[in-house]
C-alpha cells in the first residue's frame, strides 16, 4: 500500500466523516470500520459460506441491486426498465456508461418500500468482464463507507482514469480486502498450497473472480506464510533498445 495514501487528506477526511478516532493510520481505521459492519451482516446471514454469498449478503444489507451489462442490448433493456419505473436519471445511462466507465451506482428516487435503495449497473462488456467481481466489491466499498450526509443525493461513477485518486485507491484496497475475505476463505483451505488448490478454491468460493485476482487474494488469505512470484523471460533494457535501432542478429 502506497505510503502516500496513508497521509492523503481525502482519506483522513473520510475517516473523520465516518466518526472514527484516528491517531496514525486512517486506512486501517476505515477497514476496521468496514469489518465491523460486515461482521454484523454475517451474524444476520448465518448461512453465508462462500465469497459469492458474502458479496450477495453485503449487497442486500446495504440496499443495492446489481444489474450486469453483457451487451449493448442488455444496456438498452436495463435503461428502459428503470425509465419506465420513473427513474429519469437512467435516461442518460447509455451515454454515461462509456468505454472508460466500469460501473455506475444510482440512488433510486421512485421505488416501492420493499425495493433496494440503490442500483449498481456493472459493465461486463469486452475486457471489463474480467473485473466484474472486483467492480462489484468496489461499489460495495463506497456504500460501506457512505456517510449520512451523502446518502440522500448519492450517485457515483466508477471511471478507470480515477484510479489514481486517493478515495478511489482506498476503495480498491477495501474491495481487495473483502473480495477474498480471510474468515470466509480460511475454513475451506486444506493441504498444501498450489495453483491447482487456488483454482479449486476460486471455483468453489468466487467463480466470477478472475484467475489473476484469485491468485493474489487467496495467497494473502492463506493461513501459512507463502509468496506469489511472477517470473518471465525478458531481455535487458539496453539489448531491447539496440534491437529496435539496428534489428535482431538472430538468423531465424
Amino acid at each position: 500500500m502506497a505510503p502516500a495514501l496513508k497521509h492523503s487528506v481525502p482519506v483522513w477526511k473520510l475517516a473523520r466523516d465516518l466518526g472514527l478516532r484516528v491517531t496514525d493510520d486512517p486506512i486501517a481505521a476505515v477497514i476496521k470500520f468496514c469489518e465491523t459492519r460486515v461482521t454484523k451482516i454475517l451474524e444476520t446471514f448465518s448461512d453465508c459460506n462462500t465469497l459469492t454469498e458474502l458479496l450477495d449478503c453485503v449487497a442486500a444489507k446495504l440496499g443495492t441491486l446489481f444489474e450486469i451489462v453483457t451487451s449493448d442490448e442488455d444496456l438498452r433493456e436495463i435503461q428502459k426498465k428503470y425509465v419506465l419505473k420513473g427513474e429519469k436519471i437512467f435516461a442518460a445511462l447509455d451515454r454515461e456508461l462509456s468505454d472508460d466507465v466500469f460501473a455506475i451506482t444510482y440512488r433510486r428516487n421512485r421505488r416501492e418500500h420493499w425495493e433496494p435503495e440503490f442500483v449498481s449497473v456493472i459493465d461486463s462488456r469486452g475486457a471489463k468482464a474480467s473485473r466484474v467481481y472486483f467492480t462489484k466489491w468496489h461499489e460495495l466499498a463506497h456504500l460501506l463507507t457512505l456517510t449520512d450526509q451523502l446518502r440522500l443525493s448519492f450517485r457515483r461513477t466508477h471511471v478507470a482514469k480515477n484510479f489514481n485518486s486517493p478515495e478511489e485507491a482506498l476503495m480498491e484496497v477495501i474491495a481487495g480486502h473483502f473480495g477474498f475475505y480471510g474468515p470466509i476463505v480460511k475454513p475451506h483451505i486444506s493441504g498444501s498450497i498450489s495453483f491447482e488448490a487456488i483454482e479449486a478454491l476460486r471455483r468453489e468460493l468466487c467463480p466470477e473472480a478472475s484467475q489473476q485476482s484469485s491468485l493474489i487474494g487467496i495467497v494473502k488469505a492463506w493461513p501459512q506464510p507463502c509468496l506469489l512470484l511472477n517470473a518471465r523471460l525478458a531481455r535487458k533494457k539496453g539489448a531491447a533498445i539496440q534491437e529496435n535501432l539496428f534489428g535482431s542478429n538472430d538468423s531465424n
